[in-house]
């Protein structure tokens, strides 16, 4: 019995390894594609924050730095943004 199962998969056992490496190679490519998308995204808005950061904030008066808080803002705390705003004058 142990024979059969042996000689039977060793007639399928090709079929058992194709499939999950054509499987694991199409996730793996959509994972390098989004995690290289990804990579772009963040450099693109890494540099459009080091911009902001040279020439918008950085020419305004303390007073108008701490008015640019917002204290609504779900996303970044208050003490984050007080931090980027100060951070940015030094």
């Amino acid at each position: 019995m142990i024979s059969r199962w042996k000689a039977e998969f060793l007639e399928r056992a090709s079929l058992v390894f194709e499939k999950k490496t054509s499987e694991t190679d199409k996730l793996k490519k959509e994972y390098e594609s989004k995690q290289e998308h990804l990579e772009k995204r963040v450099g693109q808005l890494t540099v459009e924050v080091d911009w902001l950061k040279k020439n918008l904030v950085s020419n305004e008066p303390l007073a108008a730095r701490k008015a640019m808080v917002e204290r609504d803002n779900k996303a970044i705390t208050v003490k984050r943004q007080a931090d980027l705003l100060i951070k940015i004058s030094r």
